[in-house]
């Protein structure tokens, strides 16, 4: 149920809390909600909760793979380009600050 304005839903989506001027979190903060709390009904969750586990969703959510390759681990995560990116962003900082010496 909206506590704006009383409107029963299955499930308080972005859309319906938009026409009240406020977002999900707003919503939450405003009536005291916890941040990780799903605004829609127990029924409607279970249901979710069941499809997810029919589809196998479960077993994809777990397979993380910064835990399982040791290679990702190494490099913490970083794509090749980011270190590019962040060595060249150093060294444009440098010289822009020899520019200003």
């Amino acid at each position: 149920m909206c506590l704006i304005c009383g409107a029963r839903f299955r499930q308080l989506t972005n859309t319906h809390l938009r026409s009240h001027g406020m977002s999900a979190v707003e919503y939450k903060q405003r009536f005291g909600y916890n941040r990780g709390r799903p605004l829609m009904c127990r029924a409607l969750s279970r249901l979710y909760a069941e499809r997810a586990v029919l589809s196998g969703l479960a077993s994809h959510i777990r397979n993380r793979p910064i835990v399982t390759d040791p290679e990702l681990r190494r490099r913490g995560g970083m794509r090749p380009v980011t270190l590019e990116e962040l060595l060249t962003r150093r060294d444009a900082r440098r010289a822009a600050e020899r520019g200003a010496s």
